[in-house]
């Protein structure tokens, strides 16, 4: 389910809600567009329920996806020419769609 405008807006993708009594566990994404352009994007999960006649996020949690490498860590050996192997393995991690 794709929610929301392209122009200067936030689209919602919305990946999983299962529906547990009262309340929900939602997983998700948002995308962050300005003048069209794609700018920023977080995957999100949280559980929301219902307080006064609304809905409201009981627990949120989000991650930019900007940040998801920045601290990727390097490894830590003193084994000889493993860097090109390293570095393959690391390609192919990245390579996982979203």
């Amino acid at each position: 389910m794709l929610i929301g405008f392209y122009e200067d807006s936030i689209t919602y993708e919305l990946h999983d809600v299962m529906i547990i009594g009262s309340e929900a566990s939602v997983m998700g994404s948002a995308t962050w567009h300005s003048a069209g352009i794609e700018t920023f994007g977080q995957n999100f999960s949280g559980i929301i329920g219902m307080e006064n006649g609304k809905i409201v996020w009981k627990r949120f949690m989000g991650v930019w996806t900007n940040s998801l490498a920045k601290d990727f860590l390097w490894p830590t050996t003193e084994a000889k020419d493993i860097m090109s192997d390293y570095n393959e393995m690391r390609k192919h991690m990245m390579e996982v769609e979203q």
